[in-house]
């Protein structure tokens, strides 16, 4: 197989023992799955499976802002080079998990995983925020902490009440609007009328 091609040799040391080793270097995610020996002569034939589980310990996760919504702050969490594909958990202060508001993965030509997700912190939230990526078929885990403090909730409410008095001032705007012009066309009617009793165009 050409994925294999100069990859791979077998280790005779151990054959007059019974032992044929076959050596795979360079490990890919492609080489993860099952593997089969085989023995034959003219009067004999037995065969033996191994499973080859290939693994991967990614970087250590970053954390990154993404902004102010629904009242608290966005927060991303991103980390690659993982196989197979890992976890991603969130903790509060206390050590609580937090559910993610969103969870997405790629895989890049090598095979290896990127994830990443997001989750919403609010003022009830403020502390350390960690998220832990980990690898169950490895038992091993990655974590990056990060210290949400007061001032990051502090420009969350003044966007909503902007937004609040944004939608106030269009409405009171077009009703405003809506009042004059008819108004307007009241005004035109009593002047054509009165200009009809005393017997004069209004366009002249």
């Amino acid at each position: 197989m050409g994925a294999y091609a100069g990859r791979t040799e077998l280790s005779r040391d151990g054959l007059s023992a019974g032992s044929l080793d076959l050596r795979i270097t360079g490990l890919r995610p492609s080489d993860d799955g099952q593997y089969v020996c085989t023995v034959k002569n003219a009067d004999a034939y037995d065969e033996a499976t191994v499973d080859l589980e290939v693994s991967a310990t990614g970087a250590d996760p970053h954390l990154f802002l993404g902004g102010y919504e629904a009242g608290g702050v966005r927060v991303l969490c991103r980390s690659a080079g993982w196989y197979p594909l890992p976890q991603l958990l969130w903790r509060d202060a206390r050590g609580q998990h937090l559910p993610s508001v969103s969870q997405t993965h790629s895989q890049d030509q090598e095979g290896l995983f990127e994830i990443e997700g997001a989750v919403i912190v609010t003022r009830s939230l403020e502390g350390p925020l960690s998220c832990v990526v980990r690898s169950s078929r490895l038992q091993q885990e990655r974590e990056f902490s990060l210290h949400i403090s007061a001032p990051f909730f502090i420009n969350a409410q003044p966007l909503i009440v902007v937004l609040v008095l944004v939608l106030v001032l269009l409405a009171v705007s077009i009703g405003l609007g809506v009042y004059l012009f008819r108004k307007q066309v009241t005004q035109r009617r009593e002047l054509v009328k009165k200009d009809a009793e005393q017997g004069k165009s209004p366009f002249t």
